[in-house]
C-alpha cells in the first residue's frame, strides 16, 4: 500500500511529530511503502529521515498517486485531499486546544478518525468528523526500553516536556529538592535539548511529563508522574493507568488537586518497584508495531470518498496555515508575557524585602544611636560650608 501521512510542520521536536515518525517506521516495516510530507521542515525531519523515513517538503515531491492518506493537522489534511481525490482519508486527533488540531468541518474530506485516547474521542464525534476508531499511543519498545533498576531512594527526576514552565516547575523542583532529587529537565524550557531522551532516561529514577512523554518513561521503566502545565494527576500505577491513559495523560483525569504543599508528600510515595509495572503496561497495551497492525487494517478498510479536487479546499488550507502561525505567535507571546510578568513580581518581591529590611534595620537601637551620634558632625558640615562662602 502506497501511503503519504502529512502534518503540518517536523521542525521541532514534540509528540504529534515523534507519533507521526513512529507510525511511519511500522508501516514500511509492514512492506507499505509510506512518504512523510510536511509543509515545514526542519530537527524533526531529519530525525525522520534518519530513522530511514522518506521525507517530502515540496509537494511536488510526492508520489503522483497513493492508496491512503493519514493526516494529524487540518491544513495538510486539505492540501492532500485535494491532492489526492477520492483517497481514503485517515486525520488523527491529538489536541482540542488549537483548532487546527481538530478534524477540517467540511463534508468529504475525512474518511475515519483515530483518536489516541477517550478525551480527544469525545470531541471528534460531537464534531463533523464522520466515524471515529479509538487507538492506542503507540511507543517503540525497542527504542526506550529499561537501561538498569531503579534506585531504592530517587536521585534523579527527568522534567520531560515542552510545557512545563514558570512557578509551577518551580514548585516540582523545589519540592524534588526537599526530598534531595535532583532535577534535569528536557525541552522547550529546558537546560538539554535532545532528541534521544531515551538516554537521559538511563539515569532517571523519575520521568515527569505529559502525554506521550508519560509513555516513553513508562517504556524505559521508570516511575511515571503525570504533572505539567495543564495540570497533574501524580504516580501512574496499575490502578491508575486506566483512568490516565483514556484521559491521555492529560493532567485532568481526577478532581485531585496537586498543590504545592502536597507535592512533597505525593513524590515520597515514590516505589522502585513502579518501574517493572510501568514497563509492563506500556508493553501490553502500546507496543507500536501492534499500532502499525491496527492502522494499516483501517486504511485497507476505508473505502474511496469520490471527493472532487476543490480549490477551496486549497485556500481553506492556506488560511489554517496562516491561523496556525499566528496561533504560534500568539502562544509564544503569551508566554513572554508571563515570563516577564513573573520577573517583575519576583523584583517587587525582592525591592519589598529590601524595604522591609531597611525599616527594621532603621527601628534598632543602633541605627538611633548612630543617627543621633552623626546629627552634630552633620551639623558641624553645615556651618563650615557656610562660613566659607
Amino acid at each position: 500500500m502506497r501511503v503519504v501521512l502529512g502534518t503540518h510542520e517536523l521542525s521541532s521536536i514534540g509528540g504529534s511529530e515523534t507519533y507521526l515518525v513512529t507510525l511511519a517506521q511500522q508501516l514500511g516495516r509492514l512492506g507499505h511503502d509510506v512518504t512523510l510530507h510536511a509543509a515545514e521542515c526542519g530537527e524533526m525531519a531529519e530525525v525522520a529521515r534518519s530513522a530511514g523515513v522518506l521525507v517530502a517538503q515540496a509537494e511536488h515531491d510526492l508520489p503522483a498517486e497513493v492508496d491512503a492518506v493519514v493526516s494529524q493537522h487540518a491544513s495538510s489534511t486539505l492540501v492532500l485531499a485535494a491532492r489526492y481525490p477520492g483517497v481514503p482519508l485517515a486525520f488523527v486527533i491529538h489536541g482540542v486546544t488549537w483548532d487546527c488540531s481538530l478534524p477540517p468541518q467540511v463534508d468529504g474530506v475525512v474518511s475515519r478518525v483515530v483518536a489516541l485516547n477517550d478525551r480527544t474521542a469525545r470531541v471528534a464525534a460531537s464534531a463533523h468528523a464522520g466515524q471515529v476508531t479509538r487507538l492506542r499511543q503507540p511507543i517503540d519498545l525497542e527504542r526506550f526500553f529499561p537501561r538498569g533498576p531503579l534506585r531504592e531512594r530517587p536521585k534523579h527526576v527527568l522534567l520531560l516536556g515542552n510545557y512545563l514552565r514558570g512557578s509551577r516547575r518551580d514548585h516540582l523542583v523545589d519540592a524534588c529538592e526537599s526530598l534531595g532529587m535532583e532535577c534535569l529537565q528536557i525541552g522547550r524550557h529546558g537546560t538539554l535539548a535532545t532528541a534521544t531522551p531515551e538516554q537521559a532516561m538511563g539515569d532517571a529514577d523519575i520521568v515527569v511529563g505529559y502525554g506521550r512523554s508519560v509513555l516513553e518513561g513508562m517504556a524505559s521503566g521508570r516511575a511515571a508522574f503525570v504533572y505539567d502545565h495543564s495540570g497533574g494527576d501524580g504516580w501512574v500505577t496499575a490502578q491508575s493507568y486506566p483512568a490516565l491513559e483514556a484521559n491521555g495523560f492529560a493532567g485532568t483525569a481526577s478532581d485531585t488537586v496537586l498543590d504545592p504543599a502536597g507535592l512533597p508528600d505525593r513524590l515520597a510515595a515514590y516505589r522502585p518497584e513502579m518501574g517493572e509495572v510501568n514497563r509492563e503496561l506500556a508493553r501490553k497495551h502500546h507496543e507500536a508495531v501492534r499500532h502499525g497492525v491496527e492502522m494499516s487494517e483501517l486504511l485497507s478498510e476505508m473505502t474511496p470518498e469520490g471527493r472532487p479536487s476543490s480549490s477551496h479546499q486549497l485556500e481553506l488550507a492556506r488560511v489554517l496555515r496562516s491561523q496556525w502561525q499566528a496561533d504560534g505567535r500568539a502562544a509564544s507571546l503569551g508566554v513572554e508575557v508571563a515570563e516577564l510578568r513573573e520577573r517583575l513580581i519576583k523584583a517587587e518581591r525582592e525591592l519589598e524585602a529590601q524595604q522591609d529590611a531597611l525599616e527594621r534595620f532603621r527601628a534598632t537601637r543602633r541605627y538611633r544611636v548612630a543617627g543621633a551620634l552623626g546629627r552634630p558632625m552633620d551639623l558641624a558640615r553645615r556651618l563650615t560650608k557656610r562660613s566659607g562662602r
